[in-house]
C-alpha cells in the first residue's frame, strides 16, 4: 500500500532560506552594535567607579599617593599580539610594593583623552589636597618617582569601539567639587 507522502517542493525550500538570509542579515550587524555598545558602557562604568573608590580610599584613609588608576591603552599580549585596553586599581603599600585592587581588560574599546597617553602609562591620583593629578610613567613600579601636579579644569576621557561605531560614551573627572565623576 502506497502512501501519499508530501514533502517542501524546491519553490517553498527557496523561500524559506531566502526568508531566514534576510531575517539573519538585520539581526546579526545589530546584534554585532549591541554587544559593543554593551562592552562600551561596561568599560565606562567601571573606569568611573574605580576612580570614584580611589577617591574615597584616600579620603577616608587620608592615605595621598597611595591609590593609583593606572590607564595601559595599547597593552600588548606578546610582540605580535593584538593590543587592548588595560585598567587596574593599585594600592601602594609599606616598602612600595603593589597591590592590585581591580583589573579591567577589554579588546574591543580604546580610550581617547587630551590628557591620557597612548605611548606611556596614564596614572590618575588625588593630592593632599584632594585634587587629581594625572602624570605619565613607564611602568607601574616607577610610577611613585613621577612628579605629580594637579590637573587643571576638568578631564574628559571618550570610550569607543574599535570598530565602524560611532557610538561613546564620556567620563569627565570634576576638578570641582573634588572625586565628582560624571558618565556621559
Amino acid at each position: 500500500m502506497k502512501g501519499n507522502c508530501r514533502a517542501f517542493t524546491l519553490i517553498e525550500m527557496i523561500i524559506v532560506i531566502s526568508i531566514l538570509v534576510v531575517l539573519l542579515s538585520i539581526a546579526i550587524p545589530n546584534y554585532l552594535l549591541f554587544s559593543e555598545k554593551a562592552e562600551i558602557d561596561r568599560v565606562t562604568k567601571e573606569i568611573a567607579s574605580m576612580i570614584t573608590q580611589m577617591y574615597g580610599k584616600i579620603e577616608s584613609e587620608l592615605a595621598y599617593y597611595k591609590y593609583f588608576v593606572v590607564i595601559n591603552n595599547w597593552a600588548k599580549e606578546n610582540d605580535n599580539g593584538e593590543k587592548y585596553l588595560e585598567v587596574k586599581f593599585i594600592k601602594r603599600d609599606e616598602g612600595n610594593q603593589i597591590k592590585i585592587l581591580k583589573t579591567l581588560v577589554s579588546r574591543k574599546v580604546v580610550l581617547e583623552s587630551n590628557k591620557v597617553s597612548t605611548q606611556r602609562l596614564t596614572v590618575i591620583t588625588y593630592d593632599n589636597r584632594l585634587r587629581y593629578c594625572i602624570s605619565e610613567a613607564d611602568s607601574e613600579t616607577t610610577i611613585f618617582l613621577s612628579s605629580y601636579s594637579p590637573t587643571q579644569g576638568d578631564t574628559v576621557i571618550e570610550i569607543k569601539g574599535k570598530g565602524h561605531s560611532t557610538f561613546k560614551r564620556k567620563i569627565i573627572i570634576k576638578e570641582i567639587p573634588p572625586g565628582s565623576v560624571l558618565i556621559e
